[in-house]
């Protein structure tokens, strides 16, 4: 094996710097834009990817965690490039690579309902023995 097959490295140092990068001002950077909603901040243009406390979580793909893993899991950089990177170290990946979002299929799906009940009385006892709604608010709400 010559020189040039051996992988690059990085050290306990470079990982901890890399962890310590603040989330939403590196994303920004990257070109990245963000709305506030609330303490939380949604992805424009992606809604379901959410930053909140240094952390990110894009719940229609049901994955999240810190900057680390958002370029490892959103944009697919290599472990090792992801943390030069962050380290602000030259490499390959220093230039913004808008990530695939997944979109749903345009599929329309038809929702088959039951047959209509005649009356109310097993959603009457389940909202108020297993819900605890009062019978008054129930009976109010159903007429």
């Amino acid at each position: 094996m010559n020189r040039t097959e051996i992988k690059k490295r990085f050290t306990q140092e470079q990982f901890e710097k890399a962890l310590a990068v603040p989330l939403m001002p590196f994303l920004e950077q990257r070109g990245y834009k963000f709305k506030r909603v609330g303490s939380e901040f949604h992805l424009a243009e992606h809604d379901s990817l959410v930053v909140s406390n240094n952390l990110w979580c894009w719940n229609s793909q049901n994955m999240g965690g810190n900057v680390l893993s958002f370029l490892t899991k959103v944009e697919k950089i290599d472990i090792v490039e992801a943390v030069l990177l962050l380290c602000g170290e030259n490499t390959q990946s220093n230039e913004y690579i808008k990530p695939h979002f997944i979109q749903p299929e345009n599929q329309t799906k038809n929702i088959i309902l039951p047959s209509q009940n005649t009356d109310a009385r097993r959603a009457f006892a389940y909202l108020m023995k297993t819900r605890g709604i009062d019978k008054e608010i129930i009976t109010d709400l159903m007429h």
